[in-house]
């Protein structure tokens, strides 16, 4: 008998019925009721726990047995039956309940008066909560709103909600306590109280235990001016130091914290910009936390800004003071230009303050004889000009009164200035003919010399002027010359004049009339033109003259002009003068005089000697040498020219007759001519003294001036056209236009015929003209050496203690020239000596055919300058039948300029037979006799089969997937002979020897050779049989199955020791770890692992096993019975399906018929399941009959043998019979691999 303790619990939860202490008999047991507090908790259940110490569990003493109904459960009543297990007294019974979750309290509480306005807001729940509940997907907590009475919004003014330490309490702080405080109530305003409302809306906020629940509701409160704390603090505006501006009223300004007052600041805006107000304390700038600035109303037009300060947080001294910037401004200088008056503005030498984006006016007047082009700026310090909108935006810079601004202070060191820029007007410095007491022939021409070069515009109409006098009543007939109507859109001819409905003439800006009858002259003159830029003509028509003694009177008006900057420049005035004519007229031809003492000269240029006029120009090749040349089409003439009648023309002609090609050969004449204007005119005398540029001559007929023999003859006239021809008599001044540069060919520098010797070979050119080639050899630290030659093909030995002298570098030059003195240079700085190779070749292994790959290389040519360049556009021969086995030697060519140079890689690679290449694809064999007459064969993959010939040679080391390369080019395996019997031997009839002997043997990589059981294969298992099985057609090496007939434990399963799935010949077959390691058991001595080695590795290429499928092996007991169930079998021995790339058959695929084999028990000579052993396989232990011709060895079928022994795996023999089985262990069976491939 025990004592139990049923207890009421000590807090709220609800009470027993019956509560104190129970007895009871051990096995036996009471029933107690327990009606729970349903408003504040959950029931969760008794427990029995120590009296002593509660902490202690008394679970295994006691079973409670709960009888309560639905109905009682709903009221809160819950009835357990409590059994006593185990003897003890310190037993006590009570409720597990849990607290439910609700809000306890919110806080301020609305009270009349309010509460200070910086009282936080706090939501107490009755227990702890769980804060990340209340949280959406930002982590922000959710579920609350604060309006004021009119719902509008106050978060604004509230910090983020958050939990206090013991998460019980929701804390919602106004920002009064913030860095940046905001007040619900400006302590300063009229408003004394607000109404808050707290809404909340909590929906499956979760407390500490777990428990959701849900809340929403209002509550009120109401806010007061007040602070827990209230401080005053003193402010001080003060003045700027500066002459930023001023306030309204400065000095010390008391002030609540949380209050304000109005400032007023007017700022000196035409020196400073206003960017606010700053707080500051000791002459450090304050955060905003301390003061804010608002109503802020800025005027930058009239520069007065005022603002509310409002102090948010006590400082021991808050100095008030406006943030103003003195505007940029640049210093410029305006000065007057070299010519004009001192009317400037400002004056000269004004430094004008100018602050940026501000405008300054400017104004010029220029004196009379000066026209004003534009304002410039400029450096004083440099007088280099600065363009506009550079700092200074001048705008309206080719205006005299305008304005500026300064955009930009300048950069150091710049002095920015101003000034006019001004042009002389042009000045008329003669007009002829002049009056005179003898008068002026008839037929004179009326000429103007100006000092300046003028526009044509001054005497030809623009298509501005021809609209304007078309306005008033000009017709395009009317206009010297008609005017057609497309020219408006065009090009616009020269028309300088027109002729008004009373038939007079009129010329532009020019006046020619009688002076005695005020009459119209103009008609007696034919177009004006400028001669030159400087000398305007207007000559008298032909067959039209003056009234013998006419006093003519000539006006050149005031808008003839010059441009300057797009500016016209015109005269100062006009000019007039008056002249009368005789009756005579001009008959005389102007003379030829000498010129600075020195007759009439061409030559071809100003210091070479005249030519001599001659009749004829001769073409034979002696004759060519003593041509008169000219290179660079200009020759030059001096000459001088009188004419005391009407003067000399302004212009004459130059006129060249072709007589010859650029061959020096006679071709069809045909003439260029050219009228060119004197170098200078004056009243009798005309000159020209300069070079004649022969490219402006035209021939016509898109004949430009070439090359060739030209003749050349002048021709003068006078202003009535009398004319002198220079020279005379059919001669001209006869020279040949050459510029052409004779071009030697074939240039080589060829290999000698040792090492350090060169060839330099040229044809010389075969231009008529040409004169000879010299050859220049210079060391880099001697004296030239010359070869002068003139003959035909031209060969120089380069060689050391000959003309070359070791270890030196040299430059070798060859010029040819012609008689004209053009010439042509071929420089050799240098040729090719050498070349060398360094890196790596990106891979060691080749095939014949194939080229050194040089991705990894650097290939790097040597000169005899002795510097080096890295070559890319080097030769790489293809590998041949002469390197198999070896390592080639020079396999990397160059060529430059004629000399070849080779080299070899570095490192060691070596070059296999094309037929040594990879079987990557399946191949059909078409005409091979394999195990089964009619059979379809396939070589693919390939596999170390039979033994080397004794003359083949290998390489050192294994060249390719551990193999070695053969003399022969083929890659050969290096084996370990271990026979299985002492008499075997090998194809070519060697014997083969035991392990005893420690002999190795080296054997031919082979294509493998398969015969296709089915085309028909369901690989997947997925009822679609459309994969080829092949199976190999020999033996092709020997690998235990598993190596120990003694089972294992995996996962407390046994796994027999002919499992296929853990055997050691599926992971050689697919060249994995042992799946039994994989899959969690305990590595052994013959769980080998075969990862990345084993045969599929070996036997195929990474492209070759992605066309190997992946085949759904079935391990399954059926698959181990004969195709005609005969055998039988154990389900235990079954494993599960495998899926590889590479199996072995089972026992019933291995006597399908269908497959081309027999039932299990057929054997005998020509079986088509006997496989031959290769001479590989026998050197690795694999068993091969010797008794019987055509009788192979023993191989192995992945099927368990049934023989109670579970370590025996089915076999087939040397005959083809399949009804058999042997150890696991057993070391003489051969490998018949199987695999699947789509069909091809």
């Amino acid at each position: 008998e025990v004592t139990v303790l049923v207890q009421n619990p000590v807090s709220s939860y609800g009470s027993f019925l019956s509560a104190g202490e129970k007895s009871c008999i051990v096995g036996f047991g009471f029933e107690v009721e327990f009606t729970l507090n349903t408003e504040s908790y959950i029931f969760e259940g008794f427990e029995a726990v120590s009296k002593n110490d509660t902490s202690l569990s008394r679970a295994d003493c006691v079973q409670f047995t709960l009888n309560s109904s639905d109905a009682d459960v709903k009221k809160g009543i819950y009835k357990i039956k409590i059994r006593v297990l185990n003897e003890t007294d310190d037993i006590l019974i009570r409720p597990v309940c849990t607290l439910l979750p609700k809000i306890s309290s919110i806080s301020p509480t609305l009270e009349a008066n309010g509460c200070n306005q910086d009282s936080a807001i706090t939501i107490t729940f009755n227990k702890n909560m769980n804060p990340e509940s209340f949280k959406n997907s930002n982590g922000k907590i959710t579920g609350l709103s604060i309006t004021n009475g009119d719902d509008e919004d106050l978060s604004a003014y509230f910090d983020e909600p958050y939990f206090d330490s013991d998460n019980k309490t929701l804390v919602i702080r106004p920002l009064c306590y913030a860095d940046n405080p905001k007040f619900l109530l400006s302590p300063d305003e009229s408003k004394s109280s607000l109404n808050i409302k707290v809404n909340y809306t909590f929906v499956d906020v979760k407390d500490e235990d777990g428990l959701s629940f849900t809340e929403n509701g209002t509550h009120n409160y109401k806010i007061n001016k007040n602070f827990d704390k209230q401080e005053e603090v003193t402010v001080l505006v003060q003045n700027p130091v500066s002459s930023y501006g001023s306030f309204l009223s400065a000095g010390e300004k008391s002030c609540i914290v949380g209050f304000g007052f109005e400032i007023e600041f007017t700022l000196n805006k035409e020196a400073y910009i206003f960017q606010g107000f700053e707080a500051v304390s000791q002459n450090n700038v304050l955060d905003e936390s301390f003061v804010s600035f608002e109503n802020r109303q800025y005027d930058d037009e009239t520069g007065i800004y005022r603002a509310k300060v409002r102090v948010l947080k006590a400082a021991s001294d808050i100095l008030i003071r406006p943030k103003c910037t003195l505007i940029e401004n640049a210093e410029v200088t305006i000065t007057k230009s070299e010519k004009g008056t001192d009317n400037i503005s400002p004056a000269d030498g004004t430094k004008v303050q100018s602050f940026i984006k501000r405008e300054y006016t400017i104004s010029f007047s220029p004196d009379d004889d000066y026209e004003f082009i534009r304002w410039e700026l400029y450096d004083i310090n440099t007088g280099e000009e600065i363009p506009n909108e550079t700092y200074v935006t001048i705008a309206e810079p080719y205006e005299s009164e305008t304005s500026y601004k300064v955009t930009q202070v300048p950069d150091t060191g710049i002095e920015l200035a101003l000034r006019p820029i001004v042009t002389r007007r042009p000045q008329i410095l003669s007009g002829t003919p002049a009056n005179s007491n003898a008068g002026s022939l008839k037929d004179s021409t009326i000429q103007v010399i100006f000092n300046h070069d003028m526009s044509p515009n001054s005497i030809y109409y623009t298509k501005s002027e021809i609209n304007s006098l078309k306005n008033n009543g000009i017709d395009y007939s009317q206009f010297l010359p008609a005017l057609a109507e497309d020219e408006l859109t065009g090009n616009l001819q020269n028309h300088y004049g027109y002729k008004a409905d009373d038939g007079e003439v009129h010329f532009k800006n020019i006046v020619i009339k009688d002076n005695r009858t005020n009459g119209n002259l103009l008609e007696y003159f034919n177009a004006p033109s400028f001669e030159t830029s400087k000398i305007l003509s207007i000559p008298v028509k032909n067959g039209k003259d003056f009234p013998s003694y006419t006093q003519i009177y000539v006006c050149i008006e005031k808008e003839f002009f010059f441009e300057e900057d797009s500016v016209q420049v015109t005269l100062s005035s006009y000019k007039d003068w008056v002249y009368w004519v005789t009756d005579e007229t001009d008959t005389s031809a102007p003379v030829l005089i000498k010129y600075n003492g020195s007759d009439f000269s061409v030559s071809k240029d100003n210091s070479s000697s005249a030519w001599e006029s001659t009749a004829s120009a001769s073409f034979t090749l002696s004759d060519i040498p003593n041509f008169n040349f000219i290179t660079n089409n200009k020759i030059y003439l001096k000459m001088a020219l009188q004419d005391t009648g009407c003067g000399p023309s302004p212009k004459f002609k130059m006129i060249l007759t072709k007589k010859g090609n650029s061959s020096y050969k006679v071709s069809d004449n045909f003439s260029y001519s050219y009228t060119l204007p004197y170098t200078d005119v004056s009243g009798t005398i005309a000159y020209y003294d300069g070079e004649i540029d022969l490219d402006s001559f035209d021939g016509g007929d898109d004949k430009s001036f070439e090359e060739g023999v030209y003749g050349a003859t002048f021709e003068f006239t006078d202003q009535s056209g009398n004319k002198i021809e220079n020279p005379s008599d059919s001669k001209a001044f006869y020279f040949a236009y050459d510029k052409t540069a004779p071009k030697n060919l074939d240039f080589a520098v060829t290999n000698g015929t040792s090492e350090d010797e060169y060839k330099l070979s040229w044809t010389n050119a075969t231009d008529s003209d040409f004169s000879k080639s010299v050859v220049t050899i210079k060391p880099s630290d001697g004296e030239d050496t010359y070869y002068a030659t003139t003959g035909t093909s031209q060969t120089i030995n380069l060689e050391a203690g000959n003309n070359l002298e070791a270890g030196k570098s040299y430059k070798i030059t060859v010029t040819s020239y012609d008689y004209a003195g053009n010439n042509s240079t071929y420089t050799y700085n240098r040729f090719l000596t050498g070349l060398s190779v360094s890196g790596t070749p990106a891979s060691a292994l080749y095939y014949v055919g194939d080229r050194l790959d040089t991705s990894g290389l650097t290939v790097t040519a040597t000169y005899s300058d002795r510097t080096t360049k890295t070559v890319t556009c080097f030769t790489v021969a293809a590998f041949s039948e002469v390197n198999l086995g070896t390592e080639p030697e020079d396999t990397i060519s160059y060529t430059e300029d004629g000399v070849t140079k080779t080299a070899k890689p570095s490192g060691t690679f070596y070059v296999a037979s094309s037929g040594a290449k990879p079987t990557e694809k399946p191949v059909k064999l078409t005409d091979y006799s394999g195990t089964l007459s009619g059979g379809t064969y396939y070589k693919f993959g390939d596999f170390p089969q039979t033994i080397a010939k004794g003359t083949v040679t290998f390489s050192d080391a294994p060249v390719y997937k551990g193999w070695y390369l053969g003399s022969d080019g083929y890659f050969y395996e290096k084996c370990t002979e271990n026979a299985n019997h002492n008499n075997y031997t090998y194809s070519d009839n060697t014997t083969v020897a035991q392990a005893s002997a420690n002999s190795e043997k080296y054997f031919k990589v082979e294509p493998i050779v398969w015969r296709a059981l089915t085309t028909t294969f369901d690989h997947d298992a997925n009822g679609t049989g459309d994969k080829i099985l092949l199976l190999s057609e020999s033996e092709l090496t020997d690998v235990l199955y598993y190596g120990s007939t003694s089972s294992r434990t995996l996962n407390g399963v046994s796994i027999y020791a002919n499992n296929y799935k853990y055997s050691n010949i599926r992971a050689y077959l697919n060249g994995t770890a042992n799946q039994f390691v994989t899959d969690g058991g305990t590595s052994n001595s013959y769980t080998i692992d075969w990862s990345d080695k084993g045969f599929l590795q070996s036997a195929f290429t990474r492209t070759a096993q992605d066309l190997i499928a992946k085949t759904i092996v079935d391990n399954s007991a059926a698959s181990m019975k004969d195709a005609d169930n005969n055998l039988e079998v154990s389900t235990s021995y079954a494993c599960d399906n495998t899926k590889d790339k590479i199996f072995l058959l089972s026992e019933k695929e291995a006597t399908t018929v269908a497959y081309g084999f027999t039932t299990y028990d057929a054997h005998g000579t020509g079986n088509s399941r006997i496989r031959v052993t290769t001479d590989y396989a026998k050197a690795n232990h694999a068993y091969q009959d010797t008794t019987t011709a055509g009788y192979g060895g023993y191989w192995v079928l992945r099927s368990p043998y049934y023989d109670g022994t579970r370590r025996s795996a089915c076999l087939v023999l040397y005959d083809g019979y399949a009804k058999t089985g042997s150890s696991v262990a057993y070391e003489s069976w051969g490998v018949v691999p199987a695999l699947c491939i789509s069909a091809q």
